[in-house]
């Protein structure tokens, strides 16, 4: 946005407040997402969303400062952004959407991680009878 807009003060402004609530609404879904694809270890899944952003932050920043310093302008780290934010949404577009497996979720009112693992053993030894 700041790519196409960055010519009008104006025009420019608007995009920094669209990409300020776009980036907070979007921020938060990510975290939901992946802590709702890892429901045995949420803290987990939040802090590698929390590292991934940072990388991207630092990634962003260092890649805006070399093609400021190798003389392309200051409007340029713009479309440095515009062409990482275009191959993160072809890795999105890539890998697709995936819910959590049903072996990984935790069942409400299930008791310790050892208990769950004999009731999944039980479950395991009952199908070998079936069969």
């Amino acid at each position: 946005m700041i790519a196409l807009t960055g010519g009008n003060a104006v025009l420019a402004i608007a995009a920094i407040v669209a990409i300020g609530i776009s980036s907070q609404i979007l921020g938060l879904a990510l975290q939901t997402r992946i802590v709702d694809l890892s429901p045995t270890a949420p803290s987990l899944g939040a802090a590698l969303c929390h590292s991934a952003l940072n990388l991207g932050n630092a990634t962003g920043a260092c890649l805006g400062g070399l093609v400021i310093a190798a003389g392309c302008g200051y409007l340029a780290p713009a479309w440095v952004g515009a062409a990482l934010t275009a191959v993160g949404l072809l890795v999105v577009a890539t890998a697709g959407r995936s819910g959590p497996h049903e072996h990984a979720a935790v069942r409400p009112g299930a008791g310790s991680r050892a208990e769950r693992l004999r009731e999944d053993d039980d479950t395991e030894a009952g199908l070998a009878v079936v069969r």
